[in-house]
């Protein structure tokens, strides 16, 4: 199932993806640049042109035997986002952005952190139908929040909604009539479908969300 890292970027329209731009470590597959059909009917980017790069990564410093990485970087400017998209794993989605943010040449900045405000992540979170959402409390660290009533917990729902930043949510989504669940963790979804159009419908509410 595929993970889908994400990063706030800024793009120079004279960028352009090679191994030079993109660095030592990633060999290019493929590239396109394309639009996509709207998925998610709350998306506004249908006139965007979005790079897609299909990669292979195999660290520099690697010791011994390296198993590489594959997958695709989607560079996104009109919502101003980068996605990494991989089967491999959340460790490697992570070391594949740490690299690609160092390698990239100027016309290409990748911020460190994914630095959104509460509401955007809470956006996305209601736009499925939330089974799980942890939040970052002012009083007590890390606490799961009552989807229903429950009168054992601390953390009420409305009280919650909007005003706590979200830590970690699992979400069910349904797209073509078919459910699947997406989980949200440290600026990555960890998507529980193989389709391509359920991807592409998850990052397309993501986008909406943030822009």
């Amino acid at each position: 199932m595929p993970i889908v890292g994400i990063r706030e970027i800024s793009v120079e329209d004279s960028w352009d993806p090679s191994d030079d731009t993109i660095g030592e470590s990633f060999t290019i597959q493929s590239k396109t640049t394309e639009t996509r059909e709207r998925e998610f009917s709350g998306w506004q980017f249908e006139d965007q042109d979005i790079t897609s790069i299909e990669f292979e990564y195999i660290p520099s410093s690697g010791f011994g035997s390296v198993q590489p990485t594959t997958g695709k970087i989607e560079i996104r400017p009109s919502s101003g986002l980068l996605f990494v998209i991989s089967d491999s794993g959340t460790k490697e989605v992570d070391q594949v952005i740490r690299d690609l943010r160092k390698s990239v040449d100027e016309n290409l900045a990748i911020n460190k952190r994914l630095v959104l405000n509460r509401q955007v992540i809470w956006q996305f979170v209601l736009a499925g139908n939330p089974q799980r959402i942890d939040v970052v409390t002012p009083f007590g660290g890390v606490q799961r929040i009552a989807l229903v009533e429950d009168p054992h917990s601390s953390v009420d729902f409305e009280d919650a909604k909007g005003n706590y930043p979200v830590d970690s949510a699992k979400i069910e989504f349904t797209h073509e009539s078919e459910p699947f669940d997406v989980r949200y963790l440290d600026d990555k979804l960890d998507i529980e479908s193989d389709l391509s159009g359920d991807v592409e419908f998850i990052i397309q509410t993501f986008e909406s969300a943030v822009r």
